[in-house]
């Protein structure tokens, strides 16, 4: 943005004041500027959770209807560490965006989203921003689509080192934008000179460790005619001397080896006793693996698939619970795991536009009374209830929903539908049982509404049948029978000659059932006649 005030200064022979300084008339509008420190205070969006940093990226990748994105970390030499550094990367093959697409993108927020595409996650304009910040102080994107090919670079490294003083500073993204015709690129003179282009370029090569051959090599990996964003993030984050986010690589062909792991590997707070094994607060892995309630696209780290878990198909024991709040279509799915039971973990997965906005909340008996919920695991998407008048009621950071009126009533029915859930489950320890049943409820409101009707379908997979002739007990030859009575008879009478013995003559100590049912085998000798011996 560009510090601008428009004066309007009227002179003596204008009817202005005939001494002193000229009087300022009309309309004087003022514009603000952003300072580079102002990139360091997006990055403290996500300071809960850097997870929600990735996933603000990976977000604009579904959104460009990309079918795979890799993640990982590479090293490249760095001319101003003089070393080999580590660099974050997360490559997509989607439509890619245009020259003014990727200012939109850098823009310091905007609100231009298709409304009509319900699937689209990215509201606010700010997601990039502050999610690459967060992960690192800089950060380059290549994007090809199939009429251009860009370069464009964020970076508080760069603005802090060209500007002496901050609070007169501008926000400065160097841009480099090409004309594409099939494999010919030519620089596109309609949105930029060629001397800015030479400039912008030169700025990138000071200060990041990519030059005019990298970054050809790096688009040589979209294809002819491939399309694609590359996002390349690198001095990230650290805590203390070492870097917030831990990379692993298996040799072994471990696919769970390879994992981005939060260093920490600390457990995010929720309502209720909190349990240590809740491997998606800290494992990028497991995160991913149910980040979309129906997945389309392929997710790569460290160069192996993260084969997607689709939650409310793991479980056991599942009810489905159609709900109207307020005056909105919600469906609830709950369920046991066995996994999450092992854990002991419990709660709702809540959905937003197919992205996972909250995992593992507690709601109902599972804040007061864990023990009676335990495995017990929800799903459900709350797009529509959590959209108010024309506004979404999620968070910017799409990790948590706007306290509203609409989420205090979703949160009231969740937790009556899951307490109606463990009460009916209670009988023969449910959460311990591996059944297959299903049902259907569908209510209107919240449960105790008066409304409120259900019907109960039922579907039990069928278990064989049992022939009449293979019923009862197996019958017993006349030998098995004599064998069983002499052995229950036998028992019988030990039995109460130790209870005599306790009863009687105090020798507790002494004696033991065991000892009684299963006497020591006495001992015997033999003496032969002297003629024999």
């Amino acid at each position: 943005m560009v510090n601008k005030r428009k004066k309007n200064l009227v002179s003596p022979d204008a009817g202005g004041s005939t001494s002193g300084s000229p009087k300022r008339k009309g309309v004087c509008k003022n514009y603000v500027h952003a300072c580079p420190a102002y990139l360091e205070t997006l990055g403290q969006t996500h300071c809960g959770w850097t997870f929600g940093a990735i996933a603000e990226i990976v977000d604009n990748s579904k959104d460009a209807r990309a079918t795979k994105l890799d993640i990982l970390v590479e090293h490249h030499h760095s001319e101003m560490h003089g070393e080999r550094i580590p660099m974050l990367a997360l490559i997509d093959d989607g439509h890619g965006m245009s020259h003014d697409e990727l200012l939109v993108m850098l823009s310091l927020g905007n609100k231009k989203f298709h409304q009509d595409d319900r699937e689209r996650i990215g509201k606010y304009g700010v997601g990039f921003r502050t999610g690459a910040m967060k992960l690192g102080r800089d950060v380059i994107v290549l994007t090809q689509t199939t009429e251009s090919r860009s370069v464009a670079f964020l970076s508080q490294t760069c603005n802090e080192s060209n500007k002496d003083d901050d609070s007169e500073a501008e926000l400065e993204l160097p841009i480099v934008t090409y004309h594409r015709i099939a494999s010919v690129m030519e620089l596109d003179t309609d949105v930029q000179s060629e001397q800015t282009s030479e400039y912008n370029l030169d700025i990138m090569k000071r200060f990041s460790p990519f030059n005019e051959y990298f970054i050809g090599g790096k688009f040589a990996l979209f294809g002819e005619n491939g399309q694609g964003t590359q996002v390349y993030i690198w001095n990230l984050e650290k805590s203390g001397s070492d870097f917030s986010l831990e990379w692993q690589r298996s040799n072994n062909g471990d696919v769970n080896g390879d994992d981005i792991v939060i260093r920490s590997r600390r457990t995010r707070q929720r309502p209720g006793p909190l349990s240590q094994r809740v491997p998606l607060d800290y494992s990028l892995r497991a995160y991913l693996e149910v980040i979309f309630i129906d997945p389309r696209m392929e997710i790569f780290i460290q160069g192996s698939l993260v084969k997607s878990r689709l939650v409310a198909k793991s479980l056991d024991k599942t009810k489905i619970i159609d709900g109207n709040i307020p005056g909105k279509p919600v469906q609830l799915i709950l369920g046991h795991c066995k996994q999450e039971w092992e854990r002991m973990n419990s709660g709702i997965f809540l959905y937003w536009h197919g992205r996972l906005i909250e995992a593992y909340k507690r709601v109902g008996g599972m804040i007061q009374h864990p023990e009676n919920s335990r495995g017990v695991i929800g799903v459900v998407d709350v797009t529509d209830v959590m959209r108010v008048g024309d506004r979404d009621m999620v968070n910017n950071t799409k990790q948590t929903f706007q306290e509203c009126e609409a989420y205090a009533e979703l949160e009231d029915w969740l937790g009556g539908m899951l307490d109606m859930y463990c009460r009916e489950n209670s009988e023969g320890g449910g959460s311990r049982r591996n059944t297959t049943s299903t049902s259907t409820v569908r209510t209107q409101g919240s449960e105790d509404d008066s409304s409120a009707t259900s019907e109960r379908p039922h579907v039990v997979h069928n278990i064989p049948e049992v022939p009449k002739a293979e019923r009862g007990r197996p019958k017993l030859t006349a030998a098995q029978k004599a064998s069983n009575y002499a052995t229950r008879n036998s028992t019988s009478t030990i039995n109460m000659g130790l209870q005599r013995c306790e009863a009687n003559l105090g020798f507790r100590k002494r004696f033991t059932r065991s000892s009684l049912l299963c006497p020591p085998t006495p001992k015997v000798t033999f003496v032969l006649p002297e003629e024999m011996q």
